[in-house]
């Protein structure tokens, strides 16, 4: 598994067709979907979600959540940190770089 190209200044990622990433311990961060499709498998639902571009959607499991980008054009995604602004204030880690912590 490839790590997922990361903006530095935010938490965008590039994703290649095919590609899996990891996220652990993110329940309550939004996924938005600005290109491609992906597939996503939240550990303890019973179901899958599938986004496209425009589409986002809230986690709700603090397990292992994979994501596969699915189609011949990669995907780019972005992900919203859970942690509201004041414990934002009270941390040293932005919300960007809480985030990307979360990606494995």
């Amino acid at each position: 598994m490839d790590a997922m190209k990361r903006n530095p200044d935010d938490t965008t990622m590039e994703m290649r067709p095919g590609q899996i990433e990891r996220l652990r311990d993110a329940a309550g961060a939004r996924l938005i979907c600005h290109r491609g499709i992906v597939w996503i498998t939240q550990e303890g639902l019973l179901r899958d979600d599938f986004l496209s571009a425009g589409m986002s959607i809230k986690l709700v499991t603090s397990g292992l959540t994979l994501i596969d980008s699915i189609g011949h054009a990669g995907a780019r995604l972005s992900i919203e940190s859970n942690r509201s602004d004041a414990e934002m204030e009270k941390g040293d880690e932005s919300a960007a770089a809480y985030a990307r912590s979360r990606c494995h």
